[in-house]
């Protein structure tokens, strides 16, 4: 939920920077200050928030399944995922680095 959050403020502040400061000259205003820390922000918690969504799917789908079918237990266990997969990689086009692999 923070991950969306950082990432929305950093949409919306590219999104009026890009045309201009005539249209959102308060947004700009305040935002012109923080663009360093809500790109670092967004980037720190796509990589904390990417594994944990991995965690929560492969837990849900392999211990407590029970074989019954539900939208609700699609949405919440495999929807966030994709969600979040969308945004970091297409959207916001966030870099994975390889040595964020090794431990």
């Amino acid at each position: 939920c923070t991950y969306f959050a950082c990432s929305s403020v950093l949409s919306i502040y590219l999104a009026f920077k890009s045309r201009g400061e005539e249209n959102g000259e308060k947004v700009l205003s305040v935002l012109k200050r923080w663009p360093g820390f809500f790109v670092k922000a967004t980037w720190a918690l796509f990589s904390i928030a990417l594994p944990t969504e991995i965690v929560i799917f492969l837990l849900y789908w392999t211990l407590i399944y029970e074989g019954v079918t539900t939208y609700r237990g699609v949405m919440f266990h495999g929807g966030g995922i994709i969600l979040l997969l969308i945004d970091g990689f297409l959207i916001s086009r966030i870099p994975l680095r390889i040595k964020q692999f090794i431990l």
